[in-house]
């Protein structure tokens, strides 16, 4: 009996000291789990052969005893139904055989209880855990969140607000804790319709959003959209109470007043405006858009914008679009579009990026502004200008003109009378070329000055540009007045138009030289490539962030006054007497530096003399190009086939490219050498073809050549440049257009260098030659 009572008090005093360890509340489950263990061992037979072990979700605690037995007894920890662990009792030697091996059935039974507690016990604090994480989740919320939350009483009396509402209308909890809501936040003259909205037992009405307005402190109201329920109390009152979620609407209401205000003003502006998504696909055109173009928005929407889709037509007009846009930046130009009729007209636009509140770019605007009588008026007064200047150089013109066709009469003369001699009549004959040579040049240039259709805009070597217009302006400046050049920038291309180009140093010579023709002065004229960062173009309106060419032509004449010098640009203004001048030429060249994408500067002071500064966006710069003047004549061995109606350019060409060491086979009808290609496709390396032929044209010779062998060099020769056969030109892949008559030099070098380029694999088409 004493043996029994003694295993009683031992499992008593084990249980309660388990007991202690469940019920203690500051314990965490770790210290409850190694408390279990500790304990345990003393409600069994033999304590201290006893050692135990607790394995939980992959975590282990045990005695500092324990260690792997053959006498062991397992329970399962079991939580929410699914196997989590087990508690195990072992000894650590063997024992007296007892009811089942060396257990008795009470220890079993405890071990069984203890394990079964502790399942319940983790289940409950993890509960009680969850339960606090959601209670302290739902009150994290509600005293964070941006929207009202209220509760109010049956009596429609203030329960509960969150902080937003007390930041939204400066009143404290504490303040109007059980005041009436409706007479401190609600206007007085508020419908009663409304007002019923916030009363218990119209949940159904409540739940539907309504818009609301609330007072703050000091008057002023806020547009809030509430969605309100009724809640029953769980404790069985039958008091209710009314649940309000409002979200404050007052600048979202506002942004889309706002909105629909800048909507209209597009809707009615007279200006064509888009809107296209980040790669360039329309999503937007106004109503002028559609009239400018003469199309409906269904047909634009979803589409290429027409002027990606043009500017990836000519990329050389385009690449600074598509450089300022792919930086972010804004780019504005003119261009000649279409309409759906085919009426064509003058554009000028400006693209914009949008971004979002990160930076990164959602969508571009476009503007666009028909400019098309503006631009005929604008070359009206270019044209009129060129006249202006065509008349004061053509006293220096003619003269230097007839001393080219004197050293070429001379020299004819003198061959003729020394024929015997040859050495000397190759001389002569050499000098009358240069002569000829001369005047060529000199036509070209009084052709492209003179020109009157619009010329497309181009990449342009400025400094050659620079140079040959200073040779003109020699010829008719007087002695009296020095010229000097500085044109030490690196080669570099502006996109501009040559004729327009030429205009613009001319008239800028030309003001100089009047302002010095009393006294006589010195002229200066210079180039150089400047930088300009984001900082100093702030200080040039108009001009991009890059390298940038700079033009300098300067005087020591008398100099301008303020007045004058702010009046400068304005067309009809001028100072001269009457018969020396229109007033027009500042105000065209002001109108060219702007189309190009530069600005036009002038400084000047009285008695000082005077500096225009033009500064155009480079295109790009490098290396310098190779001076082939004194170079050798290049030569090779490829196979070239000469095409040309003209039966004595055909026998010039064969000769001077046979002289070079080239096989050559000439035809004078264009139809038999397509005919010849095509029977021996692979035989030629590279084509050389007049441009203006009977049957079948230079350009569709080349079509067709270039059909059968894609990536054949074809070079056209032509006495006279049209703009719309160097773009068709330019499109077919030929890879340059070189004007007659041709030198034995000029020939052989494009010669050369497009088959060594095609040996280099090179692109096919070089759109700086056309």
């Amino acid at each position: 009996m004493e043996r029994v009572l003694s295993k009683r008090t031992r499992e008593l005093g084990c249980l309660y000291n388990l007991l202690t360890v469940f019920e203690a509340p500051d314990l965490d489950l770790e210290e409850v789990c190694q408390g279990i263990l500790e304990r345990l061992t003393t409600g069994w037979q033999y304590p201290q052969r006893t050692c135990a072990r607790l394995v939980l979700e992959g975590r282990t605690w045990q005695t500092p005893n324990f260690r792997a037995t053959p006498w062991l007894l397992s329970e399962p920890i079991v939580l929410h139904g699914q196997p989590a662990g087990s508690l195990e009792v072992g000894y650590l030697e063997e024992r007296p055989a007892a009811d089942e091996g060396p257990f008795l059935v009470e220890e079993r039974v405890l071990l069984e209880v203890v394990a079964g507690r502790l399942s319940r016990f983790i289940e409950r604090r993890r509960y009680g855990q969850e339960l606090r994480r959601q209670r302290d989740l739902a009150q994290g919320l509600v005293q964070t969140a941006q929207a009202i939350v209220l509760v109010l009483d049956q009596e429609g009396r203030i329960v509960y607000f969150n902080p937003f509402l007390e930041k939204l209308t400066g009143y404290r909890l504490a303040e109007v804790r059980g005041h009436d809501w409706t007479e401190v936040f609600l206007p007085p003259d508020l419908d009663e319709e409304l007002r019923a909205h916030f009363r218990p037992g119209q949940d159904q009405a409540q739940r539907q959003p309504h818009l609301v307005p609330i007072r703050d402190s000091r008057g002023n109201l806020s547009q809030v959209e509430w969605r309100n329920r009724t809640l029953q109390r769980k404790d069985g009152s039958p008091d209710q109470e009314v649940l309000c979620t409002g979200q404050d609407l007052t600048r979202r209401l506002e942004l889309e007043a706002e909105h629909y205000r800048l909507a209209a003003v597009v809707e009615q502006s007279v200006d064509a405006i888009a809107l296209t998504d980040p790669r360039g696909v329309m999503i937007y055109v106004n109503p002028a858009y559609e009239a400018l173009h003469g199309r409906g928005r269904q047909e634009f929407l979803g589409q290429e914008a027409p002027l990606l889709a043009q500017a990836r037509a000519n990329q050389n007009f385009f690449r600074q679009m598509w450089a300022d846009l792919a930086a972010g930046r804004s780019w504005s130009g003119r261009y000649g579009i279409a309409r759906g009729n085919g009426q064509e007209f003058e554009v000028e636009t400006v693209i914009s990026p949008i971004r979002d509140h990160s930076g990164a770019i959602i969508n571009y605007y476009a503007h666009h502004r028909d400019i098309t009588q503006e631009q005929k008026l604008r070359d009206h007064l270019r044209q009129a200008h060129k006249m202006e200047a065509i008349g004061t150089l053509a006293g220096g013109i003619a003269h230097d003109f007839n001393n080219i066709l004197g050293g070429i009469s001379g020299y004819v003369e003198l061959a003729r009378m020394f024929l015997e001699d040859q050495a000397r009549a190759a001389d002569y004959l050499a000098q009358a070329l240069k002569a000829g040579d001369r005047a060529k040049d000199l036509v070209r240039q009084i052709l492209t000055f003179s020109r009157q259709a619009e010329q497309q805009k181009k990449p342009l070597d400025l400094a050659s540009e620079v140079r040959e217009a200073l040779r003109l302006m020699r010829a008719t400046l007087p002695s009296t007045i020095e010229i000097t050049q500085d044109l030490a920038a690196p080669p570099a291309t502006v996109l501009a138009d040559p004729t327009q180009i030429q205009q613009v140093i001319l008239n800028l010579c030309t003001n100089a030289a009047h302002a010095m023709r009393q006294r006589g002065g010195h002229l200066e004229v210079s180039l150089h490539l400047v930088h300009m960062d984001a900082r100093e173009v702030d200080n040039y309106p108009g001009l991009s962030a890059g390298p940038h060419l700079r033009l300098c032509v300067s005087d020591t004449g008398h100099g301008m006054p303020r007045e004058v010098v702010e009046r400068i640009f304005e067309p009809f203004f001028t100072t001269k007497a009457q018969g020396e001048g229109t007033g027009l030429g500042l105000a065209v060249v002001h109108g060219i530096v702007s189309s190009s994408q530069g600005i036009i500067k002038v400084y000047s002071q009285p008695g000082k003399g005077t500096a225009f500064h033009v500064l155009l966006p480079c295109q790009e710069y490098g290396p310098a190009a190779e001076d082939h003047q004194d170079q050798e004549t290049p030569g090779g061995h490829e196979r070239i086939l000469v095409v040309d109606d003209e039966e004595t350019l055909v026998e010039i060409q064969r000769n001077l490219l046979g002289s070079l060491g080239y096989q050559v086979s000439a035809f004078v009808c264009s139809l038999e050498a397509l005919k010849h290609f095509k029977e021996n496709p692979g035989q030629f390396d590279l084509v050389l073809t007049d441009l203006t032929m009977p049957n079948l044209t230079g350009l569709d010779l080349a079509q067709a050549l270039l059909e059968l062998a894609p990536g054949l060099p074809v070079i056209l020769c032509t006495g006279f440049s049209e703009s719309s056969a160097l773009e068709t030109a330019r499109s077919l892949g030929v890879r340059e257009v070189i004007l007659k008559p041709v030198l034995r030099g000029d020939l052989a070098r494009a010669v050369r260098r497009h088959l060594d380029t095609c040996t280099k694999n090179s692109p096919a088409q070089e759109g700086g030659r056309l």
